[in-house]
């Protein structure tokens, strides 16, 4: 639309001076022209310049909108809604809270470990994810065989094998021998992954009742 009206412009300037050359002289012709011109190309370039200025304004103000939308997303997984007098029940303050109290007092971890068996004995070796760190040994372990949960992604220590000693080690492996063995089968076809506990973590008191298919306990 702009351009159509530029272009109607310059037409009718282009009469006017060819009108004018028969009265006026070329000096100044010349000088409207480039009076013409300048004042064109100033207006071009304002023009440009405006809707570079209403682009930029527009994108600034998307983008203070989205930045304000996301920290309310971000305040919202940290801690709740906002309307809220305590941390929500899916906040990350809220489950890291929960999980320190499942986990405190567990000692350290070593999780998603491969095992290969070696005579009576089981050799895990460390992932990346969780490496040996300080010296292991004669060290008592309580076994955790991983497993899936439900349709949780990954797999989970959910499944007591039974507790081992370390009498062996490498920088990243360690040699145990059975203490007292849960799950035999497990240990017998050691060809998944394996947790090791420094301490036995919390579980239901019934834990070993359900373990063993006691569901009542006779007076």
């Amino acid at each position: 639309m702009s351009f159509a009206i530029v272009g109607i412009v310059t037409l009718l300037f282009i009469v006017f001076v060819f009108l004018s050359a028969k009265s006026w002289h070329w000096v100044n012709i010349v000088f409207l022209v480039l009076t013409y011109l300048v004042g064109v190309g100033t207006v071009i370039g304002a023009a440009q310049v405006l809707n570079l200025r209403s682009k930029e304004v527009l994108a600034l103000k998307q983008s203070e909108e989205r930045l304000l939308e996301l920290e309310t997303q971000l305040d919202e997984a940290l801690y709740g809604p906002a309307d809220s007098n305590e941390y929500g029940p899916k906040s990350l303050f809220a489950l890291s809270e929960r999980f320190n109290q499942q986990t405190r007092g567990n000692g350290r971890s070593w999780v998603d470990g491969a095992v290969e068996q070696k005579e009576s004995n089981r050799v895990f070796q460390f992932s990346a994810e969780s490496p040996k760190g300080d010296s292991m040994s004669d060290m008592l372990l309580y076994v955790f065989a991983n497993d899936t949960i439900l349709d949780l992604e990954g797999q989970f220590p959910v499944l007591y094998v039974g507790t081992m000693r370390v009498v062996a080690e490498t920088d990243d492996s360690i040699e145990m021998e059975p203490v007292f063995i849960s799950n035999q089968e497990l240990f017998d076809n050691a060809d998944g992954s394996w947790t090791l506990f420094e301490k036995m973590p919390s579980d239901r008191h019934d834990a070993f009742l359900q373990h063993a298919g006691i569901t009542k306990i006779e007076d």
